[in-house]
């Protein structure tokens, strides 16, 4: 599904870096072009120690992305977190590239786990809907919901945020609009409509 080919490789909030020493255990031949960023580290599990395993943050990294994952990481984070997760996506990330990120949306907590939203046990404090994504659409993503899916969505990045706004007349990829009073529209945008 990705519209360009995928020569570099992120999975976001890596934890121990497990995806990146499986896909060197059985795609060798393609292991350089995965990178892991984990900003907290889990202490019990030895971590990676591969070299494309890093600590920090995504504005730490210098490569320029193609896809990547981001799995059960934003439940944990507050609105302002998540805007800053996409803006450094956004500088890390080439036209076209394509992130599935893995979280529980209401929907399913709704139907399925009401007690998900456990910030002292689960450490999960928000479970973001579709129509949350407009934390991902100043920053120039897209995002595409995944039909049947109440647990995980796709981000695209189209580009510069104002091509992004200007392509997608202000709504989410889904048709769901952004109403003008969400806090996440930039105010350079709001300034000129």
């Amino acid at each position: 599904m990705c519209r360009i080919p995928v020569e570099c490789f992120i999975d976001i909030g890596s934890g121990t870096g497990s995806l990146l020493n499986a896909v060197d255990r059985l795609l060798p031949e393609l292991s350089g072009r995965f990178y892991g960023i984990e900003l907290l580290p889990p202490e019990i599990v030895p971590r990676s120690r591969r070299p494309n395993y890093r600590l920090g943050t995504l504005g730490d990294m210098a490569e320029t992305f193609d896809a990547g994952v981001c799995i059960e990481l934003i439940e944990h984070m507050s609105l302002g977190t998540v805007r800053g997760l996409a803006a450094e996506l956004a500088l890390r990330s080439r036209s076209d590239s394509l992130f599935y990120f893995s979280s529980v949306q209401p929907s399913f907590v709704a139907s399925h786990d009401p007690a998900y939203l456990d910030p002292l046990g689960r450490g999960h404090i928000a479970s973001y809907s579709i129509a949350a994504a407009c934390l991902f659409n100043p920053s120039g993503f897209n995002i595409i919901a995944l039909p049947g899916r109440d647990r995980a969505f796709l981000a695209e990045f189209a580009g510069a945020p104002e091509a992004q706004w200007a392509r997608s007349s202000c709504s989410t990829a889904c048709g769901i609009p952004i109403p003008r009073t969400c806090a996440c529209w930039p105010p350079h945008i709001l300034a000129h409509s």
